[in-house]
Formats: structure tokens, sequence, C-alpha cells
């Protein structure tokens, strides 16, 4: 499944992902973790920034079946990458 990141807290190593409503128009946002994330060439990190376009599986708990939480697995960032202009700005 395609989709993009819109938001993802680096210190606790936690995020959200908006599917792209034509792989699944029902799909809620999806939870992602750091653990979830596979380094690629295109980013090698284990955190992502709002706005990046993602790959990822849909997993869902064995606990949690029936209680629609999804969660993303082998997240990978792919092309275009496109990082937020706060990132990327120098700090004086």
């Amino acid at each position: 499944m395609r989709g993009s990141c819109t938001k993802f807290d680096r210190t606790k190593g936690y995020g959200f992902l908006l599917p792209n409503p034509s792989d699944d128009p029902t799909m809620p946002d999806v939870f992602v973790h750091a653990s979830g994330l596979v380094p690629t060439q295109l980013w090698n990190r284990r955190f992502l920034l709002p706005g990046f376009n993602v790959e990822f599986d849909v997993v869902y708990d064995a606990d949690d079946v029936g209680q629609d939480r999804p969660r993303a697995a082998n997240v990978r960032v792919v092309a275009p990458l496109v990082i937020p202009r706060q990132a990327s700005a120098v700090t004086r």
C-alpha cells in the first residue's frame, strides 16, 4: 500500500500514515512504529518526516482483530522525497 506520513514523533518513536484513497478509501490512519521502518538508500533513518511518501504493509496484531487498529510494517520511503522546509533549514 502507498501513503504519506502525517505525523511522526522522533522522541517517542512513532507516528501515523495516511493511506492513498485509491488503494483503500475506507482505511483509517495507520500507526507506524520506528521498528517498522526499513532503511533504504533513499532514506537510511529510523524516523519519518511529515509529507514523506511511503510504501508499507498493513498488519493487525492477534489481540487487535476486529478492533480495526491497523499497524504499518515494512515501511519504505519512496520517491519523490520531499523534505519539509523547517526540517532542512540550517540551525545557527
